[in-house]
C-alpha cells in the first residue's frame, strides 16, 4: 500500500471569521487492484469531523470517456489529483512509498515544485476555554465539613388580607461552603388501625440548599466574580431576634441549638440572646395585624364615602367591616350568588360565575362554572381577598 499526503480546500459560508478551510488527507493506493482509499487524520478539538472520506474502490478518472480509473502513474508528489470533483494536492509520501518508487525507477517528484499546505488557524487544536468560577476554599472545607448551624425561625404569610398564617421553619447553615437551606415543619394527621387518630410532624423543603443574596435581584445571568461574600447571607447575619430576607419573605430567627450557640461563643465571643417564644410573638403580631386590618377598613370606608371615617364600632354605608375574629352573628355564614359578565362579547355571554362572600372577614372569591365546548377551562377566577370598591 502506497501512502501519500495531501490536502484540499473547501469554501466556508456560515462563518464570518474564515472563508476557506484547509483539510489534510491521506491517500492510500493499493497496488493489487488499483483501488484508492482517502481518510482524514483526527485533529483533537478542531471542530471538524475526521475519518474515512472515500472508501476503498476504483475511482474513475476525471474527464475519461472509456471508463478509465486512476492508476499509480496519475499520483505524484506536487501534482493535483481530481477525485470526484474535489482536487487534492499531493505534497509528500511516507518512507516506504518513496523507497518502493525509487527501486522501480518510477518518477517520484512532479516537474512542479510541491507547495506545502497553507496554514489554517482552524485546522489546529484549539485551546479549551472554561468559565472562571470563584475559588473554593479548600481549607474552609477541610476544617468545617459536616459542621452545620441550626436555627429555629418563623415566617408570617400575610399575602391574603385579613388572614395570618405562621410557618415554623428550620434554617440550616453549612459552614463548609457558606450555603443556606430552609426546611418547613408541617403537621399531618392520620388514622392508625390500633391507636386511632394520630398526628405526625415532618419536614418539607422550603428553600433548596444554596447561597442566598441579601438583596435579591432579578437577573438572567451574572458573572460570579462581580459578587463578593458580603453580598450573601453569612453566619454573622443569623442571630436570634434578627430578620433575614429570603427572596422577599421576611424570616424571623427565634432560637438556635446548643452547638450553634457554642460556635458563636468560641468564634466571635458573642453570647446569643434568649429564645423568642412563639406564643408571645404570635399574640403580639395578631394584635398589630388586627389594628392594621381595622385601620385599613376604616380608611377604605372614608375614601369610598368621601366623608369623614365612621366612628369605631360603626360601619360605613356599603362597606363591609373587616373583623379580626368572627362574630357569633356572622361566623360560618357564606353568601353566594351567580354572576354573568356585563357588556360581554358574544363568545363570553355563556360564561357563568359563582361569587362567594364571607361577612366575618369581608373575603370575596369568584369561581367560574365549567361548561363543555365553551373554550374556557373554568375554576378559580379570583382568590379570596378583600376587594375595595372601584
Amino acid at each position: 500500500v502506497l501512502r501519500f499526503y495531501g490536502y484540499f480546500t473547501e469554501d466556508v459560508t456560515e462563518r464570518r471569521d474564515e472563508t476557506q478551510r484547509v483539510r489534510r488527507v491521506n491517500v492510500y493506493f493499493y497496488l493489487e487492484d488499483d483501488t484508492i482509499h482517502v481518510s482524514e487524520p483526527a485533529i483533537p478539538n478542531s471542530g471538524m469531523a475526521s475519518g474515512d472520506l472515500i472508501r476503498r474502490h476504483r475511482i474513475p478518472r476525471a474527464g475519461a470517456t472509456n471508463g478509465q480509473h486512476i492508476i499509480m502513474g496519475d499520483i505524484a508528489v506536487g501534482s493535483t489529483v481530481q477525485i470526484y470533483a474535489r482536487p487534492i494536492t499531493i505534497v509528500g509520501c511516507d518512507t516506504f512509498t518513496r523507497t518502493f518508487l525509487e527501486n522501480h525507477d518510477i518518477q517520484l517528484e512532479s516537474p512542479l515544485t510541491p507547495t506545502p499546505p497553507p496554514a489554517s488557524p482552524f485546522g489546529a487544536p484549539r485551546a479549551v476555554s472554561r468559565p472562571a468560577h470563584g475559588r473554593f476554599g479548600l481549607k474552609q472545607f477541610l476544617e468545617q465539613d459536616r459542621h452545620v448551624l441550626r436555627f429555629d425561625a418563623v415566617w408570617d404569610d400575610v399575602s391574603i388580607p385579613g388572614r395570618l398564617t405562621s410557618h415554623p421553619l428550620t434554617v440550616l447553615y453549612y459552614l463548609a461552603d457558606d450555603t443556606l437551606e430552609i426546611l418547613e415543619s408541617t403537621l399531618t394527621q392520620g388514622i392508625h388501625p390500633a391507636a386511632g387518630a394520630t398526628s405526625q410532624t415532618h419536614a418539607s423543603v422550603f428553600l433548596n440548599r444554596g447561597k442566598v443574596r441579601k438583596q435579591p435581584a432579578v437577573e438572567f445571568t451574572y458573572n460570579p466574580g462581580e459578587l463578593s461574600q458580603d453580598d450573601f447571607i453569612t453566619d454573622r447575619d443569623l442571630v436570634p431576634g434578627g430578620m433575614i430576607n429570603v427572596y422577599g419573605r421576611p424570616v424571623l430567627i427565634t432560637d438556635a441549638d446548643a452547638l450553634t450557640r457554642q460556635y458563636y461563643e468560641d468564634s466571635y465571643g458573642v453570647c446569643m440572646l434568649d429564645a423568642i417564644l412563639l406564643d408571645d410573638y404570635e399574640a403580639q403580631h395578631r394584635v398589630s395585624s388586627d389594628r392594621g386590618a381595622a385601620t385599613a377598613a376604616t380608611t377604605r370606608g372614608g375614601m369610598m364615602t368621601r366623608d369623614a371615617p365612621p366612628p369605631e364600632g360603626t360601619q360605613a354605608i356599603g362597606v363591609p367591616l373587616v373583623h379580626a375574629q368572627p362574630t357569633p352573628d356572622t361566623d360560618g355564614i357564606t353568601l353566594r350568588c351567580t354572576l354573568v359578565l356585563a357588556d360581554a362579547a358574544p363568545v363570553d355571554r355563556s360564561r357563568r360565575f359563582l361569587l362567594s362572600f364571607t361577612p366575618s372577614d369581608g373575603g370575596l372569591a369568584i369561581f367560574e362554572t365549567r361548561q363543555r365546548n365553551t373554550g374556557h377551562l373554568g375554576g378559580k377566577f379570583l382568590d379570596k381577598r378583600v376587594v375595595p370598591k372601584p
